[in-house]
């Protein structure tokens, strides 16, 4: 049952984004609900099925990835409503609201390095109160997507817990299509614990067994394929 649920939002999402690409070509609401007639004939047998079929869980992801990108002046009762507060190339995430989890993605044996993941929307305000650049706080520090910090992880204390380079991917180009930040430690588990336990007193939480694949899963980086 579980697994057919995340069958069923995988196509939903995928559907939505095809819509998404309707808006921002004809910048129509109708078009976009048109288009979503169509393409929903992907998610079961049967008929295509109207937008206002639809129950609020399925009509709310829908509505998610049609959001932030161009207005028009039609309107369509029940049809995702756009906004031009964000860019058409924005990339709305399905998994946009939920928590920001962190983990040891290393595992528990003993190596040379373990590494940290952080991944969400506070993924980066989560690191800039754990890093420190160069082992100096810096003021509004914001670390740039794809490159390499070496620093120092603190506690709330500012003690140092270990020496890390720390690696920033920005949302979309990562593994969960979520902002992803990854803290290289010394191995041993010792530091990696430490590490993590400020990473969570920042506002992280315990990621839970296989979330950052679900996450992937679930804003289309993965399929079941």
């Amino acid at each position: 049952e579980a697994m057919r649920a995340l069958v069923y939002r995988s196509k939903v999402a995928c559907a939505s984004r095809r819509i998404r690409h309707t808006v921002v070509a004809t910048g129509c609401h109708r078009s976009a609900c048109a288009a979503f007639e169509c393409q929903t004939s992907m998610m079961g047998a049967g008929a295509p099925r109207p937008w206002a079929s639809l129950g609020p869980l399925s009509r709310a992801a829908i509505t998610a990835h049609c959001r932030s990108f161009v207005s028009c002046s039609c309107t369509l009762q029940n049809a995702p409503t756009v906004s031009t507060s964000e860019s058409p190339q924005s990339y709305v995430l399905t998994t946009r609201d939920e928590d920001t989890i962190a983990s040891i993605v290393t595992g528990a044996s003993a190596g040379a390095v373990a590494i940290i993941r952080i991944s969400g929307t506070d993924a980066i305000q989560v690191a800039s109160r754990v890093f420190r650049p160069g082992g100096k706080f810096k003021f509004n520090w914001r670390p740039e997507s794809h490159r390499v910090y070496y620093g120092t992880a603190v506690n709330g204390d500012e003690e140092v817990q270990d020496e890390v380079l720390l690696m920033c991917m920005a949302s979309p180009r990562s593994y969960t299509c979520e902002d992803v930040i990854e803290l290289h430690c010394h191995g041993g588990g010792v530091c990696a614990r430490r590490v993590l336990q400020s990473c969570i007193e920042a506002g992280a939480r315990p990621a839970r067994p296989g979330e950052f694949t679900l996450r992937a899963f679930l804003n289309g980086r993965l399929d079941l394929s």
